[in-house]
């Protein structure tokens, strides 16, 4: 199973990569974002605490001291896309994750022909029917003082918080939780945008499920299906709904996969209750603030590879769906 990277959850809010919260709102006005194609440069931290294996108290001083000015100097930074489909203008105004000390939207611009990185003064507005790309060379999420080692292929989850007036002309902020998966270079462009996805927090054992949920949407000019997923965080991984026969409700897997149709105005949501990603056989402890890489097989033969944070199932439920991400 992949390591996964713990998260401790800012202000009690834990949403489904995203589903925003605010508190004392009306879950009903918050507007939606959606983020997706979410990833994160790998960042190396050296270890410098040898002193200590040999028992010698000041070398391990001396390696403390070391430990936290290498810290400060090991950075990171995460990408992504950011759609606005409401209609009020939405501005990125903050991140944090655990992964590092300091957390700042940042961006790279051309100051006499010299290229430099600085904090993004107020934010990235996001305007309504918009999106936004986080890429390298442009806007980002910077990660300063990483303080452990995350490789390719690890997950971790992140806080992305949003201002936007509500519908009285108040200043609101809503967060919400993504997660990045950490790759060495950009994923490929793929027709299939996917956001919005979480996973069932559980305690792992024998015989104990999970299920993992997520929207679809098909923006190129050929319809797809989803035909199988994977995690290493489940000996089994396999595509079930949930569904009235006569009166009663049963699970039951998705015989030929799930049709994908072409179209942005056409989405599919794998949600509880209905369509879902059944993990089956997790042996470790699926924990709320971490996250697991979930692999997505279409029978056009795209592959996709995303980062879903765990959350537990009930907030989620109180939560609902005021906005989405992923």
């Amino acid at each position: 199973m992949k390591r996964l990277i713990p998260l401790l959850v800012i202000g009690a809010v834990m949403l489904g990569v995203g589903l925003p919260h605010a508190a004392a709102q009306d879950e009903m006005t918050k507007p939606a974002v959606y983020v997706h194609s979410i990833w994160a440069r790998p960042a190396m931290v050296m270890d410098m605490g040898e002193g200590e294996a040999e028992g010698d108290p000041m070398a391990t001083e001396e390696a403390d001291d070391a430990d936290m000015g290498m810290d400060a100097m090991v950075t990171s930074a995460a990408y992504m896309q950011i759609e606005n489909p409401g209609e009020a203008p939405l501005t990125l105004v903050g991140a944090a994750a655990e992964v590092s000390e300091v957390v700042e939207i940042h961006e790279v611009t051309m100051v006499d022909n010299v290229m430099q990185m600085r904090p993004v003064e107020g934010g990235i507005e996001i305007p309504t029917g918009e999106s936004v790309s986080l890429e390298p060379g442009g806007y980002h999420v910077m990660f300063i003082g990483v303080h452990e080692t995350i490789e390719a292929g690890d997950a971790f989850p992140i806080t992305l918080t949003f201002a936007y007036a509500d519908d009285m002309g108040a200043d609101m902020t809503m967060d919400v939780v993504v997660a990045a998966i950490v790759l060495e270079e950009p994923p490929a462009e793929s027709p299939i945008v996917v956001y919005g996805a979480w996973a069932r927090a559980v305690v792992g054992g024998e015989g104990v499920t999970s299920a993992a949920y997520l929207t679809l949407d098909n923006r190129g000019d050929d319809p797809d299906r989803l035909i199988s997923a994977y995690t290493d965080a489940a000996t089994a991984t396999e595509i079930h709904e949930m569904k009235m026969d006569g009166e009663v409700m049963v699970m039951r897997p998705v015989e030929g996969g799930i049709d994908i149709p072409a179209g942005e105005t056409h989405t599919v949501a794998l949600a509880p209750g209905g369509l879902h990603v059944m993990m089956i056989g997790v042996p470790e402890d699926l924990v709320v603030g971490e996250a697991l890489v979930l692999t997505l097989t279409f029978e056009s033969g795209l592959e996709m590879q995303l980062a879903v944070p765990i959350m537990d199932a009930m907030q989620m439920m109180g939560d609902g769906m005021g906005g989405m991400s992923q």
